[in-house]
């Protein structure tokens, strides 16, 4: 179901709760990319990744990407958010946690409009 609504519909924040929400779960439902939390996870964890999933999707839909497009760039959003927060804005040290060339990981913060100082570091 939420791959025929990722298909036809513009991106909308979705969170997938399960009374057996673990990796392995998540990639037999093919839930490649979309947050998927156990029941039990608590109030301040729903609220946060609700609050990033609202996040990702309004910069997805400033880039007027739908369908599969959006889905895949939320993926690489996340992934590259991921990496920025873990490393509190370091460019270099992101790039290298992401395998990718610190310039393309410049050039995307660029296109979202994403600063360094934004993750807790002046800019590298």
């Amino acid at each position: 179901m939420l791959e025929l609504l990722a298909a036809r519909l513009a991106p909308t924040p979705t969170v997938v709760l399960s009374a057996y929400a673990n990796e392995a779960v998540a990639n037999v439902l093919g839930l490649d990319g979309i947050p998927f939390l156990d029941k039990l996870a608590g109030l301040a964890t729903l609220l946060a990744t609700l609050d990033q999933e609202v996040e990702l999707t309004r910069l997805v839909t400033a880039r007027g990407l739908v369908g599969v497009f959006a889905r895949v760039e939320k993926r690489l959003l996340r992934t590259m958010l991921d990496a920025l927060r873990a490393t509190s804005g370091n460019q270099s040290r992101a790039a290298l946690r992401l395998g990718i060339p610190r310039t393309t990981l410049r050039d995307q913060m660029e296109v979202y409009g994403l600063r360094s100082a934004d993750f807790g570091r002046p800019k590298s």
